[in-house]
């Protein structure tokens, strides 16, 4: 292959349709996904947090600080049938908006403490609320504002902006104290609140309330332009027979297509935090504290953040065109390859007598190597398809249980992290993680239909089985 071949397929890959009536389905969608960017932001807050808080001015012990990291993803299961609720009562428009009260609060909690170790957990729990809602009405809210291009590219700047998030936070908590971290990290909710203000309630929302010309000036505004009654017709349909069947929770086990949905978004988001990405991201300094000396932890930790950021730029843009169980499946294989070489490496630095000296930077490369993989698909998929996958009769009890369990999954991985790596070393939940990603390469490729190109109503044909 000749060098302008090599540019010519570069171009192609980066090559999107993008048309001027698309912007504001653009910003939108950036807008409501502003609101991830605090969620991570105060996910990752314990990484460059838990060196302070385990320093002598702070009582407060490893133990302590392993349930910190936990308090969030329980709030957040606890609070994910609330907000499922709210979101089809409220619209998921208002219902988005009050992420920012609650990221406002934990923040000023956070920056103001008295009572340090039981206002954090206070600060915890709230945010935890906010994630309960972003996680739960985000997705739906990008899924039903855009058109099957529009969210195929930027349907995961969700989990971009999330990440952008957490890379922020580490950057300005390695420079700064807790307090002042904190107060700065305060201007994301309010950027979000005055730019998400202006944005339209979703059409599909409108169209389930019975609001059609609502809908249609919806349209109007998304679309840029005034013809909308195509759009509308389809729309009225598409929903209207989604909401023909039967929403119960029963029927979300019983009717297949419902049942294939939730599989598929469970096993998607189940493997993701399998793969050791949530524990990676809270422990992050504490990691690279522990597994090598050859760069400072808190450099590390904001080179592994930043690059995830990016990376995932550029890993939407490739599981756009290759599709997304093709993109899950690379992702899979190459981050188990990647978190192979790492394990290998903390097992003879912990259990043999060999002088790892020699490879210090292993830990660096192979942890770097699987951002990029990881990046590629699992990073960002499963949260993408979570708002995708179900018809309009059942997204909210859906997306209740999807999170719930979600939840359920962050907490149980930060805990069992922490308890494996202080009773056997940091090669054994590297291990657990590796053989976790090569089965996520596996089930993805047979389990996850490509939705790439589909409107809702065409891949709710595809689950129930009508390939045309």
């Amino acid at each position: 292959m000749t060098k302008n071949d090599i540019m010519h397929s570069a171009k192609n890959l980066i090559k999107t349709d993008i048309k001027k009536e698309d912007l504001m389905q653009i910003f939108a969608l950036m807008s409501a996904s502003l609101a991830a960017f605090t969620f991570g932001a105060l996910f990752a807050w314990t990484s460059p947090s838990i060196p302070q808080l385990l320093s002598p001015d702070y009582n407060i012990t490893s133990e302590q600080i392993s349930y910190l990291t936990i308090v969030g993803p329980l709030s957040m299961c606890l609070w994910s049938p609330v907000f499922c609720k709210l979101m089809d009562i409220f619209g998921r428009k208002y219902t988005l908006l009050s992420t920012s009260v609650l990221h406002v609060t934990a923040w000023l909690l956070i920056a103001f403490a008295k009572d340090v170790y039981h206002i954090y957990m206070i600060s915890r729990f709230i945010s935890g609320m906010a994630d309960a809602c972003c996680m739960a009405v985000v997705p739906t809210y990008v899924a039903e504002v855009t058109k099957p291009r529009i969210r195929d590219l930027f349907g995961s700047w969700i989990m971009i902006w999330l990440f952008f998030g957490q890379f922020i936070v580490n950057l300005v908590g390695n420079f700064c104290d807790i307090r002042t971290t904190a107060l700065i990290m305060l201007c994301a909710p309010i950027l979000f609140t005055i730019t998400f203000s202006f944005m339209p309630e979703t059409p599909y929302y409108c169209c389930m309330k019975g609001e059609y010309t609502r809908a249609k000036i919806n349209l109007q505004f998304l679309y840029r332009k005034n013809d909308v009654e195509k759009e509308l017709v389809q729309l009225i349909s598409d929903v209207t027979r989604q909401l023909s069947e039967r929403g119960t929770f029963k029927d979300l086990i019983v009717i297949p297509s419902n049942r294939r949905a939730l599989i598929i978004a469970n096993l998607t988001r189940s493997l993701q935090q399998l793969s050791g990405f949530t524990a990676m991201l809270t422990y992050a300094q504490y990691i690279f504290q522990e597994s090598t000396d050859s760069i400072s932890s808190g450099a590390a930790s904001i080179i592994f953040n930043a690059l995830l950021a990016i990376c995932c730029i550029f890993g939407n843009i490739v599981a756009d065109k290759v599709g997304k169980p093709i993109a899950l499946s690379i992702s899979g294989a190459g981050s188990g390859l990647s978190m192979l070489a790492v394990t290998l490496y903390a097992y003879f630095d912990i259990y043999t007598e060999t002088d790892v000296t020699i490879a210090n930077y292993v830990p660096i490369i192979g942890l770097v190597l699987y951002v990029v993989f990881f990046s590629v698909g699992l990073a960002m998929i499963p949260t993408a398809l979570v708002g995708e996958l179900f018809s309009s009769s059942i997204k909210s009890k859906a997306a209740m249980i999807t999170n719930m369990i979600f939840a359920a999954y962050i907490a149980g991985m930060n805990k069992l992290f922490q308890y494996l790596m202080d009773g056997y070393g940091l090669c054994v939940p590297f291990l657990l993680f590796t053989i976790c990603s090569f089965i996520a390469a596996i089930a993805s490729y047979i389990f996850v239909p490509n939705t790439k190109g589909k409107s809702l109503e065409e891949i709710q044909q595809i689950l129930k089985g009508n390939k045309s």
